[in-house]
């Protein structure tokens, strides 16, 4: 079990790296997970994930138990409706292993097109 408390920066490598690094719908959806920053904000309160671009708000993760285990989401509303999760696990206090998933659908993301809605496995670093 890690030690560290799942805080710190860390590199991101994915199976599919077009799913973590996308820029779609005209520019209405840029976000890029390739660092992310964990916060465990407390035992048993939250751990929040704050990628490189800025989503309106980190991922957050309010489910015991906080750490190692990791389920945090975050969702933007608008004309371009976006769901971001990141699921996985600290492996040791330098390894993070999981999932990412993106949703993106509905509004002007169908019309305007280009976002790839899908899940990839990645690999965290600490950095």
């Amino acid at each position: 079990t890690p030690t560290a408390g799942c805080n710190g920066r860390f590199r991101l490598v994915a199976d599919n790296p077009a799913v973590i690094a996308q820029s779609c719908a005209s520019g209405m959806v840029d976000f890029d997970f390739s660092e992310v920053t964990f916060e465990n904000v407390g035992p048993g309160v939250a751990l929040t994930v704050t990628p490189l671009s800025n989503l309106g708000g980190p991922l957050s993760d309010n489910t015991a138990p906080i750490c190692p285990m990791i389920d945090a989401r975050a969702g933007v509303t608008g004309m371009c409706p976006e769901q971001y999760i990141l699921r996985g696990m600290f492996t040791d206090d330098n390894t993070f292993v999981g999932t990412f998933q993106f949703n993106g659908g509905g509004g002007l993301c169908d019309i305007l097109s280009g976002c790839m809605t899908a899940t990839t496995n990645v690999t965290g670093t600490r950095i």
